[in-house]
C-alpha cells in the first residue's frame, strides 16, 4: 500500500474503531426494550412474518425489514434490536469524512468532521436503540457520495445511488425534498457539462424518481403478499400521511418529557439536556440523558454561515449543493405542524459536523501554531465526549463528579417509555 493512500486508510480506520466500539460496548445494557423497541421490535417481526407492521403502520418498512433481519441474524435479545444501528451508525462516519473530503480536499478537515459524529452523544444514543433515523442518515449519505464525485467529473455510478436514495425514504422520509434538489441539479449538470441534452435530464429523472420508488415499494413486499395491490397501496400511502399529519402532544406518552428537546427551530440555538434517573444507591447514579451537545451543536449556525460565504465568495457549486442539501433537509422539520422530537436532529448531523469542520478547519489557519490550535479542540471534543458518554449508555456515575451538569438540567424519574 503506497503512502497516500495510507494517510486515508488509517484515519479511516481510527474512526470506524472508534465509532462502533462506543455504540458496541455495553449493546446489552439495558437488558430489556428500551423506548422505541417495545412497540418496534415486535412490529419488525411480525411484518416480516405475516405482512404485518402493528403500530408502525404509517411509517416506511424498510427499517422494520433490517430490524427483522437483525434479530434473525443474532436473536431477540438487545444485540439482535440494536446491531442494525450499530453497524450503520458506524458506518456514517466513514461516509461523512469521505464526503468531507470530498468537499474540503483536506484530510484534517475530513478528520475532525467525523470524529465530531463519531463522538456525538445524541448519535451515540440512537445508534445503540432501534431509531429509524439511524438507517436513514446512513442511506442519504451512502446516495449523496457517489453523486458528489459524479458532480466532481470523477468516475461514478449514479444507478446505486439512486437504490441507496430508496432505501433511505423506505426507512424515513426526511430526505424526500433533498431528492427533489439533487435531480434539478443533476440533470442541470448532465445537461450542460456533458451535452447530454433532455436524454441526458431524462435518465436522470429515471435514476432517482422511478428507481427509489420501485425501491420503497419492493419495501413492502411482505405487505403486497398478504394479496394487497397497487390501488390498496397508494392509498395505504394517503392514509399513513393523514395519520402523521393529525399526531398531536396527546398521541406520544412521554410528550412531556421530550418536549425538553425543544422545537427544531431551537436545536442548533438553544442548549437542550434533559433525561431520566434510572438508580440512585449511595454516592452512585444511573441516568439517561438526551442533549443536543451544546458546546458542538450550537457551532453549526455560524459555521453554516461562514460556509455559506465561503461558498458564494468562491463559487464553490459544490459547497452550495450541500447547502442546498441542508436547507432541503432542515425546511420540512420547520414546517411540519405536528409534535417533532430531537431524536429527528439526527438527520441534520452530516450537514452540521461538515459546517464545524470547515470552520475548525479555517481558525486554526489563523494561529500560528494551527496545530497545536486543531490538537487542542480535537482533545477538548473527545474529553467532552467521554464525560458525556456514560449518561447515554446507562452506566453508573460517580454523582459528585456529574452533579455540576444534573443540577443545571430536568431529570425525570423513571425509563424512557415506549410512545
Amino acid at each position: 500500500m503506497n503512502r497516500d493512500r495510507l494517510k486515508h486508510v488509517l484515519p479511516l480506520f481510527l474512526l470506524l474503531a472508534l465509532a462502533i466500539g462506543l455504540r458496541l460496548w455495553g449493546l446489552d445494557i439495558p437488558p430489556g426494550r428500551l423506548g422505541d423497541e417495545a412497540a418496534q421490535v415486535p412490529a419488525g417481526q411480525n411484518f416480516l412474518k405475516s405482512g404485518h407492521a402493528d403500530s408502525f403502520w404509517h411509517h416506511p418498512h424498510f427499517g422494520l425489514l433490517l430490524l427483522a433481519g437483525g434479530i434473525e441474524l443474532l436473536g431477540d435479545g438487545p444485540y439482535g434490536w440494536r446491531a442494525r444501528n450499530v453497524v450503520l451508525g458506524g458506518l456514517s462516519i466513514l461516509l461523512i469524512y469521505l464526503i468531507a473530503l470530498e468537499l474540503s480536499g483536506r484530510r484534517r478537515t475530513a478528520f475532525i468532521a467525523g470524529f465530531l459524529a463519531a463522538l456525538d452523544p445524541q448519535h451515540i444514543l440512537l445508534s445503540r436503540t432501534t431509531f429509524d433515523e439511524v438507517p436513514a442518515t446512513f442511506f442519504f449519505l451512502c446516495a449523496f457520495y457517489p453523486v458528489l464525485r459524479y458532480l466532481k467529473g470523477l468516475r461514478s455510478f449514479l444507478l446505486p445511488a439512486g437504490i441507496a436514495f430508496g432505501f433511505s425514504l423506505a426507512s424515513k422520509s426526511y430526505y424526500a425534498f433533498c431528492l427533489v434538489i439533487l435531480i434539478f441539479y443533476v440533470s442541470a449538470y448532465r445537461m450542460k457539462q456533458e451535452n447530454a441534452g433532455r436524454p441526458g435530464a431524462l435518465n436522470v429523472g429515471l435514476t432517482f424518481v422511478l428507481v427509489p420508488a420501485v425501491v420503497y415499494a419492493l419495501s413492502y413486499m411482505p405487505w403486497f403478499g398478504r394479496g394487497y395491490g397497487p390501488a390498496e397501496f397508494l392509498q395505504l400511502m394517503r392514509d399513513s400521511q393523514n395519520d402523521l399529519r393529525h399526531l398531536t402532544p396527546l398521541s406520544f406518552k412521554t410528550f412531556f418529557v421530550m418536549k425538553e428537546g425543544g422545537s427544531p427551530i431551537t436545536w442548533f440555538a438553544l442548549p437542550k439536556i434533559f433525561g431520566y434517573e434510572i438508580q440512585r444507591s449511595g454516592d452512585h447514579g444511573i441516568f439517561l440523558v438526551l442533549m443536543n451537545n451544546p458546546p458542538i451543536w450550537l457551532l453549526t449556525w455560524p459555521s453554516a454561515v461562514y460556509f455559506g460565504y465561503r461558498a458564494f465568495r468562491d463559487r464553490e457549486r459544490l459547497h452550495l449543493f450541500w447547502m442546498l442539501m441542508f436547507t432541503a433537509a432542515y425546511l420540512p422539520l420547520l414546517l411540519l405542524q405536528r409534535p417533532i422530537f430531537l431524536y429527528s436532529s439526527l438527520p441534520l448531523l452530516p450537514f452540521a459536523f461538515i459546517f464545524i469542520a470547515f470552520s475548525i478547519e479555517a481558525a486554526a489557519g489563523l494561529f500560528q501554531r494551527g496545530k497545536l490550535f486543531y490538537t487542542f479542540i480535537c482533545v477538548f471534543i473527545f474529553l467532552w465526549s467521554i464525560y458525556c458518554y456514560p449518561l447515554v449508555t446507562f452506566r453508573s456515575v460517580p454523582l459528585s463528579v456529574y452533579q455540576p451538569l444534573l443540577s443545571s438540567i430536568r431529570i425525570f424519574n423513571g425509563y424512557w417509555a415506549c410512545e
